[in-house]
């Protein structure tokens, strides 16, 4: 869970308990994969959804 990119910029600001580590490892259990060119959002609509980006690019 130490190579969590979120983890890893999340303990730069602050030092992580075990117990928050251990719900920020839940996140990489619900992973979802997307396609390429795959639009996450759309303009004016309410996101159903957050993200956590651990590979790739987004933009």
């Amino acid at each position: 869970m130490k190579n969590s990119p979120l983890v890893r910029k999340l303990s730069a600001f602050v030092s992580l308990s075990a117990n928050e580590l251990a719900v920020l490892e839940k996140f990489h259990d619900r992973r979802r994969t997307f396609v390429a060119g795959r639009e996450l959002f759309h303009q004016g609509r309410s996101g159903e959804a957050a993200y956590v980006l651990a590979q790739g690019w987004a933009f």
